[in-house]
């Protein structure tokens, strides 16, 4: 298993996020459910490494300057990043509201306790492989669900299709199945709202220009919301269930066919504007090497070493997270802007009141 961190080679803030609202694509009902999922994954993605990662087994096995588990948050809060400016792209462009961004850091990270954090996570993660499985069996879809901006979900389902397959096995190894059943069981209640009513609403006031572009964009719009939206949702809801109430693992079969589809079909047409960062290790190959060392001796060095790499984790989170605000800045953010813009850069007081960080 290869798992790419990639990142534009201009930076986030350097690419476009236009939206135009005369022209939400073939599916303007989907294409508002991905902006509803754009809110969400603000603070989702950029708190994930806070709870999974095994961030100091990684960094006190593999070296102990943590490089290695670097790559997965450097990851994740490039995919919060990405999805902020795409989140303003839409509220600018479109008119959809920023409410939603600080409803789900508040939900996310205060209303949800750790465990039911964690199982939110593997829900989420678990849903992305049924997505981008089900994309990958018709890699034409994308086109026909996704409006411009399209290279923003193409490069992040493209990373999904290959991170996924080891950050939920990772994941269910931390949180309690009977907390994983309770989420499944709350998203029966989220995920029609946002697929049915909500992304009707919001399609009708937001995308209404677009609506009344043709014909057949009114029709297939209202085709796709009545049709594949649900039963995108039993197909979710059924491989979630599989995957982490049951603990079906995926064939590596499906791993390798989804990933070689949207590597050759999805994300080759913006492939040569991004670059590549780091390399991530799946987390079996890890806890492989720490299974098999069980000496008192060992115990002692690990601690040791386990110490050292914690000291050396934090720093590293910080230069990520300090990059992380140049990269906004350098999109036209403000220093306030970021501080309240749903991401979750967690209680780190000094990082938010480093003189470098602050506005020029």
């Amino acid at each position: 298993m290869e798992i790419q961190v990639r990142e534009p080679k201009v930076t986030f803030g350097g690419m476009h996020y236009n939206f135009d609202k005369d022209d939400l694509g073939d599916s303007v009902f989907c294409q508002i459910f991905f902006m509803q999922l754009s809110a969400l994954l603000v603070p989702f993605e950029t708190s994930v490494h806070m709870c999974m990662g095994h961030d100091g087994e990684r960094a006190s096995e593999e070296d102990e300057h943590a490089r290695t588990c670097e790559g997965m948050m450097k990851q994740e809060t490039n995919h919060g990043q990405c999805q902020l400016l795409y989140s303003r792209g839409a509220e600018d462009k479109v008119g959809y509201p920023s409410g939603w961004r600080q409803l789900w850091k508040t939900v996310i990270l205060t209303v949800f306790p750790l465990p039911l954090r964690q199982a939110f996570v593997a829900w989420l993660e678990a849903g992305f492989i049924a997505m981008t499985s089900l994309i990958a069996t018709m890699p034409s879809l994308y086109d026909r669900l996704f409006a411009e901006p399209k290279w923003v979900f193409a490069w992040h389902l493209t990373e999904e299709s290959e991170h996924c397959w080891d950050s939920v096995p990772d994941m269910l190894h931390r949180c309690p199945r009977s907390v994983r059943i309770v989420m499944w069981i709350a998203t029966w209640h989220l995920l029609p709202l946002q697929m049915g009513p909500l992304a009707l609403l919001e399609g009708l006031a937001y995308g209404r220009h677009a609506l009344l572009k043709s014909p057949s964009t009114f029709c297939w719009s209202f085709f796709m919301w009545a049709v594949f939206l649900p039963n995108f949702f039993m197909y979710s809801e059924a491989c979630t269930l599989l995957h982490i109430v049951c603990g079906l693992r995926p064939s590596d079969a499906a791993y390798h066919r989804t990933k070689t589809a949207f590597h050759t079909h999805i994300f080759a047409p913006y492939k040569s504007q991004f670059k590549v960062t780091h390399f991530q290790n799946p987390q079996e190959h890890l806890r492989s090497r720490t299974s098999s060392l069980k000496s008192a001796a060992f115990q002692v060095v690990a601690g040791i070493r386990l110490r050292n790499a914690a000291t050396a984790v934090g720093r590293v989170r910080k230069q990520v997270y300090s990059q992380t605000i140049q990269s906004l800045k350098a999109g036209g953010m403000t220093m306030a802007e970021i501080q309240h813009a749903g991401l979750d850069f967690g209680s780190n007081d000094e990082l938010v009141t480093d003189t470098r960080l602050k506005d020029e």
